[in-house]
């Protein structure tokens, strides 16, 4: 409809008669009303923008040298957005989430030199990198930028990406830029982080949790099981007179087990029954280590068993990564048991357990903090 029509049918609908007289002096102050509101409309809308308003503005502008570095960032860096857009939005995000991932990491290259959001925002045009999924450790910088031949610093700022997903879940460093820069990784289409080729792929970053909190013993409880064998204490443990920290029971445990045999695994086993992981075995008795991480091990298979992911990757990125953020990371597959083995020749770490933490968290080599205590872990 022309716009003169769409007028004259308002005009006529606000009339008393329904037929608009220009002689009515009402049917006229009606006209004049619609007209005036008509012309505010209009001069609210706003202009056009043209390239040389944008250099008039430059040219006029009083910018000092910091300010004209940061705009010239801001406008190179804007031609990127569409093709991280596309490339975020055909990884499987969806309507509500993927304009906020690229905004944000549109954000997050835009101080990088402009030569290197360039090759960035190029390769996201036609990719070309498969994530390989042979058991294997390393540096996921390096495997990234050497597939990619992308600078080590556009990677870097990349992988730090962190977010929350439309459920308001916790997107971890280094999930994005994995669907980002590897053809056959995307979001995952149901439960899990991410897909390999359609298969889950579960990422953990320095320092996360393997699922909720595992049901605690309490301290009291966790001394009173081991009191037939000598442990005494009151809120902490002793044996033989020496006094144990709470995050050292697995060397409570060790010690245990060198005076008492089996009788120690099938209590210890009893306990772990109780928070729902599996049993260990004497040999993970060897020392504290090797108990600690066969703990660890126990929670892994337990919430593998819940997620049903095939892949699995640690890295050493993370809020509280001591002497981490450096790309290091380890990759498993397969079935539960066997990405277990791997991760036990692998030199990952757990956090060490207390009896009102039996999930530990998981980290890579020695950069995990023995000190991830949490506020209902400290009693």
């Amino acid at each position: 409809m022309k716009l003169i029509d769409r007028l004259y049918n308002e005009w006529a609908w606000r009339t008393k008669s329904g037929t608009p007289d220009m002689n009515n002096p009402e049917d006229k102050a009606i006209l004049d009303n619609l007209l005036s509101n008509l012309i505010s409309e209009e001069e609210r809308e706003p202009k056009e923008i043209s390239k040389q308003d944008i250099i008039n503005y430059v040219k006029s502008a009083k910018l000092d040298d910091k300010q004209v570095k940061k705009l010239y960032q801001r406008v190179t860096n804007f031609g990127n957005y569409r093709n991280i857009r596309n490339k975020v939005k055909d990884k499987g995000f969806g309507d509500k989430i993927y304009k906020q991932y690229s905004q944000q990491i549109q954000n997050i290259i835009e101080d990088l030199p402009v030569e290197d959001t360039k090759k960035f925002s190029e390769y996201l045009q036609k990719g070309g990198a498969k994530f390989p999924t042979d058991t294997r450790g390393g540096n996921i910088l390096d495997d990234i930028a050497s597939q990619t031949n992308l600078p080590t610093n556009v990677v870097k700022a990349v992988f730090r990406h962190t977010a929350q997903d439309e459920k308001k879940r916790g997107v971890g460093m280094g999930e994005l830029a994995l669907v980002l820069l590897f053809d056959n990784v995307t979001n995952a289409s149901s439960k899990g982080d991410l897909a390999i080729d359609k298969k889950e792929f579960e990422v953990k970053g320095q320092g996360a949790k393997l699922g909720p909190n595992l049901r605690p013993i309490g301290n009291q409880a966790f001394i009173q099981a081991f009191s037939k064998f000598g442990v005494e204490g009151t809120g902490k443990p002793s044996y033989q007179g020496k006094p144990y920290l709470l995050q050292d029971i697995n060397q409570l445990l060790v010690d245990l087990y060198k005076d008492h045999g089996e009788e120690i695994v099938n209590t210890f086993n009893d306990i772990l029954n109780t928070v729902g992981l599996g049993k260990v075995t004497k040999d993970d008795f060897q020392d504290a280590r090797s108990l600690n991480t066969a703990v660890g091990l126990k929670h892994f298979l337990a919430y593998q068993n819940t997620e049903g992911f095939e892949y699995f990757m640690v890295h050493d990125f993370g809020e509280k990564a001591v002497g981490g953020n450096k790309g290091r990371f380890f990759f498993t597959s397969g079935s539960p048991v066997s990405m277990a083995k791997a991760l036990k020749k692998s030199e990952i770490s757990f956090q060490k357990i207390t009896p009102t933490r039996f999930g530990p968290r998981i980290g890579i080599f020695s950069s995990l903090p023995t000190d991830y205590l949490e506020e209902d872990e400290t009693e």
